[in-house]
Parts: C-alpha cells; sequence; structure tokens
C-alpha cells in the first residue's frame, strides 16, 4: 500500500534551510532552488529529554550543570523525533512559480530542486512555508540567488572560520555550550572576498551533522554578515553524542565534502570557485580529489594551517594530497598570512 502524504500540523515542528538558487538549465531567465527542510514532532516536554541528554553528554565527559535556554535550543535537535510522509509547501516571495509539494522521508527529511521561476533581479528572496490558516507560526529561509557565472567561494566551517579544534571533546563542548568564536581575521578577508568577487555566492560545509545548523546559522549571520549563504551537513537523524568525535574522522568525511562539491558544480557547471579550508582533519584531501575531477571549476584552493594536535602540516601530506594540482593553485596559509590574503587578485587568477 502506497504512503499516504499527510500536512504539516501544529505538533508538528519545521526547520526550513537556507536554500542555494541558480539559473534552471532549460531556461535561463528562471530560477530553481535547493530545498531541505526536517519536519520533527514538536517538543512539549524539553525538559524530560533533557534529563536524557544530560546522561549521555557526561558520559562523553561533557557536564551541564544548569539547563539554560542557550542549551536546550542547540541540544533540541538531537533529541528530536522525525515525522515522515510530511507535505512540506513552500511560497519564494518575489519570484513567479509556486512550489510544488514535497514529502519528507523515513528520518523527516526533504531535499529537492524545485523550480521557482523569474525572480527579477533579486538576489535573495524569502521562503516560507505554507501552513493551514488557523496555524499561525512563522517557519522562512533564504534563497541565496547566483548566475552560472562569475565567482563563489566554497568554505569549511571548525578550523576555517570558526575558531575550535573539533577532534577533542572540549572543542565539542565549547560548541554545544559556549560563545562560538570567529578565526581571527577571517570575517574580514571574506567580506573583502565579497566585494573583491563581485558578491559572490558563499557556500558553507562541514562533516558535522545537520543538529547543528541552528548554531552555525547564527555564528555565520552573525559574524560573517557579509558573506553569508547556504550551509550544508551531514544529513544524519539517527545519530548517537557517543560517537561524536569519531564520526569526523571517519572517511565518509571525504566522500561527504567532495561530493557536496559535486552538487555545487551540477548548480553552477560555469562559476569559479575558490575552495578555503583548514589542515585539521580532511579538507587537503577532499579539496585535492575535488580538482582532479573538474580542473577549472575550481580557480585556487586556500589551506589554513592549524598548529595544533593532530593537524598534520607536513610537506609529504600536502605533496601527496595536491598531487596533480598546479602548484600556484593552491596555497597553506598561516595566521599571521590572513591579512594579506585580501590584496590576492583572485579574480584576475591570482592565488597567491
Amino acid at each position: 500500500m502506497p504512503w499516504e502524504s499527510k500536512p504539516i500540523k501544529e505538533d508538528d515542528d519545521i526547520v526550513l534551510f537556507d536554500a542555494p538558487g541558480f539559473p534552471d538549465p532549460k531556461n535561463a531567465n528562471e530560477m530553481v532552488a535547493q530545498f531541505q527542510s526536517f519536519v520533527f514532532a514538536q517538543q512539549k516536554d524539553i525538559d524530560s529529554s533533557y534529563k536524557e541528554a544530560r546522561w549521555v553528554l557526561q558520559k562523553i565527559g561533557i557536564d551541564i550543570d544548569a539547563p539554560s535556554k542557550i542549551v536546550k535550543e542547540r541540544i533540541r535537535l538531537f533529541l528530536a523525533e522525525p515525522k515522515k510522509n510530511k507535505e512540506v509547501r513552500v511560497q519564494v516571495d518575489k519570484c513567479s512559480k509556486a512550489v510544488n509539494m514535497t514529502d519528507t522521508d523515513g528520518n523527516g527529511m526533504m531535499l529537492r530542486d524545485a523550480p521557482i521561476g523569474n525572480c527579477g533581479s533579486e538576489r535573495r528572496p524569502v521562503a516560507k512555508v505554507l501552513l493551514d490558516s488557523k496555524d499561525q507560526r512563522k517557519f522562512s529561509a533564504n534563497v541565496y540567488i547566483s548566475p552560472n557565472d562569475e565567482y563563489g567561494v566554497v568554505s569549511g566551517i571548525e578550523g576555517t572560520i570558526l575558531s575550535a579544534n573539533i577532534t577533542d571533546i572540549t572543542a565539542l563542548k565549547d560548541i554545544l555550550l559556549g560563545n562560538p568564536n570567529p578565526v581571527e581575521g577571517m570575517p574580514g578577508l571574506y567580506a573583502s572576498l565579497s566585494k573583491s568577487l563581485n558578491s559572490p555566492q558563499f557556500i558553507y560545509i562541514s562533516s558535522l551533522m545537520f543538529q547543528l545548523y541552528p548554531l552555525y546559522h547564527t555564528f555565520i549571520n552573525t559574524q560573517y554578515s557579509h558573506s553569508s549563504g547556504p550551509i550544508f551537513l551531514r544529513n544524519i537523524t539517527d545519530f548517537n553524542l557517543f560517537d561524536a568525535i569519531s564520526f569526523l574522522k571517519d572517511k565518509n568525511t571525504i566522500d561527504f565534502k567532495l561530493s557536496t562539491i559535486n552538487n555545487i558544480r551540477k548548480m553552477y557547471p560555469k562559476k569559479k570557485f575558490l575552495l578555503i579550508g583548514d589542515s585539521l582533519l580532511k579538507d587537503p584531501e577532499a579539496y585535492g580529489a575535488a580538482y582532479r575531477k573538474h580542473g577549472d571549476f575550481i580557480s585556487c584552493i586556500w589551506i589554513r594551517r592549524v598548529n595544533s594536535s593532530p593537524a598534520d602540516n607536513s610537506e609529504n601530506r600536502f605533496n601527496d594530497v595536491f598531487s596533480g594540482v598546479p602548484k600556484e593553485r593552491y596555497m597553506v596559509f598561516a595566521d599571521n598570512d590572513i591579512p594579506r590574503l585580501s590584496k590576492i587578485d583572485v579574480a584576475k587568477g591570482q592565488c597567491k
């Protein structure tokens, strides 16, 4: 028996992710947006769920004394109960086409490319979830529209723009409970790139789980407000906090980042991208593989040298992972190099 679609009700909750917008391959005058949403049961008894989460966090060395509002907000998606077969209907302001109904999968996720029509000169229209007329809640996200030419920037998050050594428990605790801090100098660099590359499409990729989306969204839109953009995270609903660190170190980290770059290339096949990452985990491996696969789609690769364990900053590593990448196309930079990066004319083909 086929499954039956179900409308969004008042006991459902939704996260609508910011979406990349790109020209329709069949009609360049119209746009397509890649929408993603997560539907889950409304958490009416968050305090009881929080007690369970606190026990799990204590087992991995993170002890929380007081369940503050900010802590509850940051862990609530880890405690979410997904809702499948839910219709997610979206309308995009200032664009000519209504988005067709789309149903969530067994993990509560909806992901699809949807035509949104002609959006005129609008570069950041707002997408809104359509609800029953009696439901007064509002769920919305930005659609970041960019043409299929000019420049874009793909950026890592942890270790690249967020000052965090996410390979240890202390850093995970800081991300969940603390105040995320930007890498010094990077907000200014990204603001400079936004000008020199003529409002490029910024896209952020992290191998961490999508449950951190609200936190990362706030961080980027606050600390990197001149270079905000869609955030791609791993869609794993059945996630165990016990495995939080090993989760980042597995081979799937490279596969996820490479597949995301493949996805970006399908959206913008004629755009050139600057890839910015760090040496802490697998950005060099993923970016080197992406260059060997896509060539001139990638204009430059910049890797921030992270001087803390277990970052491998050896020359052998970089020679190996960037095999086949012209040396003038990639650069490993130290923190004291960040101020000079804004002087590099990437638009004219310079990478160093």
